[in-house]
């Protein structure tokens, strides 16, 4: 893991709300594959979106989707980082992966994945079968080089329920976990992403 440089947390929250309205329909459902003209698109459109969020306007935002997570962002210190897929993990079950996929490492989950899109697609369900693949075709490389879309990292354990009964790692990811994943089956060995990290304790 490597810090590079501080970054707001308004930032890192527009970042959720980026990917949030990327995703998503208006009715909450996920869409299906985008084509690049149309991943394009929306980007630009959700970045503006954004933009147009202060720190409080996020939090009324995030906190009524998920209040725990609206809390752990605000709860740590925010960096631009790079981490090695080896020292992270992804939430358990993460786009309806099987749960022992995702125990380990991301890049356990990612050599996984690799396998069963080489041999057998069928088995991962459509979620993560249609997000994985259409990332590798029309946003591999944003992923990495937009800010707005770069995974979002927690100190490991830090949210328990993200990997409750799986081994902790230097760092969970928290939203952005198909990325990472498409990024790992890529064979990428780090990745960027903002890295949260634990405040330290008054008085010491």
């Amino acid at each position: 893991m490597r810090l590079i440089r501080p970054v707001g947390k308004t930032e890192v929250k527009r970042a959720f709300i980026v990917a949030q309205y990327i995703r998503k329909r208006r009715d909450g459902r996920y869409l299906k594959t985008l084509s690049e003209k149309e991943f394009a698109r929306k980007l630009a459109a959700a970045k503006k979106y954004a933009k147009g969020f202060d720190d409080a306007k996020l939090d009324r935002a995030i906190g009524k989707e998920d209040a725990t997570r609206r809390d752990d962002y605000n709860a740590v210190r925010w960096y631009l980082g790079t981490v090695k897929m080896r020292e992270v993990g992804v939430w358990n079950g993460a786009g309806g992966l099987p749960f022992l996929w995702t125990k380990g490492s991301l890049e356990e989950t990612g050599k996984k994945v690799a396998r069963a899109l080489n041999a057998d697609p069928g088995v991962l369900k459509s979620r993560a079968r249609r997000a994985i693949l259409g990332i590798l075709k029309t946003s591999f490389r944003a992923v990495q080089e937009e800010k707005y879309l770069l995974p979002i990292v927690l100190p490991g354990g830090f949210r328990k329920s993200c990997r409750k009964g799986s081994k902790i790692f230097r760092g969970d990811v928290d939203d952005g976990c198909m990325r990472s994943i498409a990024l790992a089956v890529a064979g990428q060995k780090t990745m960027r992403v903002y890295m949260g990290i634990r405040k330290k304790k008054s008085g010491k």
